[in-house]
Parts: structure tokens; sequence; C-alpha cells
């Protein structure tokens, strides 16, 4: 059941931040860039945190031998050339919130199937959560655009 409330982003993602870091091998960096200007969104907290979660998770296992992974918010814009490309968004302001990492990448030619239900890079013995981690990605990107926020 989703419990929507009005949030902090960045009080949200600095908590969150301290469980991540027990994840993470010793050579790998956490950090995080926030807006501090950043809009109040109305999001579910405990599906924002599945979610981050599953990406740093991911994150890290794309970086065996360490790296980084950053977490950053801010407020943005998003025109009509942004959109082209997402046909579900509409131009408008917005709140992002990005996960990236220093890993090797994906391949351009699987890049276009990573939303795809099932889809992982991982050998087999190597899934974690992928299933769990498709299904809050997803939604969290409808629940995050229906409340004028980005979920990137």
């Amino acid at each position: 059941i989703l419990k929507p409330e009005l949030v902090d982003l960045n009080s949200l993602v600095r908590d969150t931040e301290r469980m991540l870091r027990v994840l993470l091998l010793e050579n790998t960096v956490l950090t995080s860039n926030m807006d501090e200007q950043l809009d109040t969104v109305k999001v579910d907290p405990g599906q924002i945190v599945q979610v981050l979660m599953n990406l740093v998770i991911n994150a890290r296992d794309a970086m065996p031998h360490g790296g980084q992974i950053i977490i950053e918010t801010e407020n943005k814009h998003l025109d009509e050339f942004s959109c082209k490309f997402h046909p579900e968004i509409v131009p408008g302001d917005y709140v992002m919130l990005t996960v990236s990492d220093t890993g090797c990448g994906i391949v351009p030619e699987l890049l276009v199937k990573v939303f795809e239900p099932f889809f992982t890079t991982k050998r087999s013995e190597e899934h974690t959560s992928e299933l769990q981690s498709h299904s809050f990605i997803s939604y969290a990107v409808f629940c995050l655009k229906k409340k004028k926020t980005y979920y990137e």
C-alpha cells in the first residue's frame, strides 16, 4: 500500500545515505550533490528508499574494483525538446533525482533494453533483486511524474 506524503527529498536521501554506505565495498565512494533550494515532493518515502537501494546495489555490482556513486537532486525545467524523448512527460517544472556511477556502463545495443521487464546484464548467478527493482523503478517514474517531479 502506497503512503504518499510531502517529503523533503534531500533529507530522505541524506538519511538513506547512512544505510547505503553499509552496502558498499570499502573501495567505493558514495557522494551526494543536492540542490539546497529543492522543491518538496509528494511521494511514498519507502518507495524512494527502495529505488535508491536497488540503484546503488546495482552500481556497486557494476564496479567490482571500486569507484564512485553519485546521488544528485535538483529542480529542473523540462522543455518540449527534453520531453520529446520521454512521451509520458509533459513540459514543466520538476524535481530530478539522479544516481550515477563510474562503472563500465552498458553497451549501446543493450542500453535500449534497460526498462524491459526481466532485463539484466548480470549472469544468472549474480541476480540480486532485478524483478523487484524493475517494478519499483517503473512505478516510481509514474508516481513522481504525476506529482510534478521527475525521476531519472
